[in-house]
């Protein structure tokens, strides 16, 4: 019989994070953080994401997501600005507020399937693609029981693992929309 302990070396969270908080006005909340807490700087991403695959079905998001580093952790910020998804669901039951902890993974598919296997179930999945850019997500139903959602997140550029560093995310910004598929 496996322990908690067990469970947790089979699911090997990473050290380096992410704080997802979902904001309703972007430009308000970098120019807040920026200004007094002096996070930054941001590379802001417009995202038009169709069709993420969503327990029961799949649905369209569009908005926008911003990144900055914060010591070994990353802030993201998301704006929801229409289509669903569970950021549209947790916009519309809170307004904002801390959305998810996310953890940088090199193989998605093996935490997916262990986390199956500790019966915790995938709400979201799906992967943002941009110029060889390719950032895999998948959200875990845990905030029934952990208070919050958590996100496991592969980033590869051409194949090659990615470092998810704002300073190389703002490259990725100036090309336009990332789109999900």
């Amino acid at each position: 019989m496996r322990t908690r302990r067990d469970n947790a070396r089979a699911l090997r969270l990473t050290r380096r994070v992410q704080v997802g908080v979902d904001v309703r006005d972007m430009d308000s909340a970098i120019e807040y953080m920026e200004g007094v807490f002096g996070i930054g700087p941001w590379a802001v991403l417009d995202l038009s994401l169709e069709p993420p695959t969503v327990v029961g079905g799949e649905t369209a998001i569009y908005g926008r997501i911003a990144m900055a580093n914060l010591g070994p952790a990353q802030i993201e910020l998301i704006e929801v600005t229409g289509g669903g998804g569970v950021h549209a669901e947790y916009a519309e039951e809170t307004g904002s507020g801390i959305h998810h902890l996310g953890f940088f993974v090199r193989d998605l598919d093996s935490r997916i399937a262990e986390a199956g296997r500790q019966g915790i179930e995938v709400l979201q999945e799906g992967a943002l693609k941009k110029s060889g850019l390719v950032i895999r997500y998948a959200y875990l139903d845990t905030a029934g029981t952990g208070g919050f959602l958590i996100e496991f997140l592969e980033a590869r550029f051409l194949g090659i693992p990615f470092p998810m560093r704002p300073r190389l995310l703002r490259a990725f910004a100036r090309r336009g929309p990332m789109r999900i598929e």
